[in-house]
């Protein structure tokens, strides 16, 4: 039974006249996808998307930092850095003050 658009459809014939040459389907992977930038799965697209998204975003920075430079006169003013102050990292345990769990 054959299902489309999740109505069964009648056929006049189920035959059909596909034919598979086992040297061509066996012969090593498909890579004219992969030559013309083709994503094989969703993930793959997300991160171009994903990576195309950054270079607009870096181009778009990089633009209007030059137009507030020579159009508008500013001052091009330096980058800050942020620091921050992080936890201390407890001192580790050394070999000789091993802890023993039997109450000896």
């Amino acid at each position: 039974m054959i299902f489309a658009g999740g109505k069964s459809v009648k056929l006049n014939s189920t035959e059909h006249h596909l034919v598979l040459k086992d040297e061509i389907v066996t012969n090593e992977a498909q890579h004219d996808l992969e030559q013309l930038g083709v994503a094989k799965n969703a993930r793959e697209e997300k991160v171009r998307a994903r990576a195309e998204r950054l270079k607009l975003d870096e181009e778009n920075f990089r633009m209007a930092k030059l137009y507030r430079e020579f159009v508008l006169k500013e001052q091009a003013v330096p980058e800050l850095v942020q620091i921050e102050l992080g936890a201390t990292v407890p001192p580790a345990e050394t070999a000789g003050e091993a802890v023993s769990g039997s109450g000896d």
